[in-house]
């Protein structure tokens, strides 16, 4: 059973999954969350430190890089050691005007561009303080495409159990 244990400890951690001291007797498993775990991406922590003077941030891995959310709103992923940001229509004369570059990446021999990611300014990645004004931006466009996108499916499902109108859709 010991035998039995160990492996399955093994087969955790190489899915991420960690054992929690108070509960190795057991041989319950539960995923790590990021107060409870040193994060060992050092780029990645700096990110979510830069991030964090907006509101509590964490990241998420995603596609090989991970995605960065503030107040549970997606506004950053980092891809290759690159921060990008959200961005829209309103915010991309700023980041054009930083120097900044959108996101691209290849999928079956292909180059894409990705016009809602822009990377963040060099000089931004030095503090939060200088990331401030970048990162506001990023939140206010994910605020406005989450507005545009109107309710999801589950917030309306969600409304209606509490016998809450359903929400509507700003304009």
């Amino acid at each position: 059973a010991q035998l039995a244990l160990v492996l399955r400890g093994f087969e955790a951690e190489a899915e991420g999954i960690a054992h929690r001291p108070d509960c190795q007797s057991t041989g319950r498993l539960r995923r790590p969350t990021l107060p409870d775990m040193a994060i060992a991406d050092a780029f990645v922590a700096h990110c979510l430190e830069l991030l964090s003077a907006l509101g509590p941030a964490r990241a998420r891995r995603m596609f090989g890089g991970h995605g960065l959310y503030v107040d549970q709103r997606f506004v950053a992923l980092i891809s290759n050691d690159m921060l990008y940001l959200k961005v829209d229509a309103a915010a991309r004369p700023m980041f054009e005007a930083a120097g900044c570059r959108h996101f691209r990446y290849t999928s079956a021999g292909v180059s894409r561009t990705v016009l809602a990611w822009w990377s963040a300014p060099e000089d931004a990645m030095e503090s939060p303080v200088q990331m401030l004004t970048w990162a506001r931006l990023a939140v206010a466009s994910a605020l406005r495409a989450a507005i545009a996108q109107g309710p999801t499916p589950s917030a309306t499902l969600q409304a209606a159990r509490r016998g809450r109108p359903k929400a509507c859709r700003l304009t």
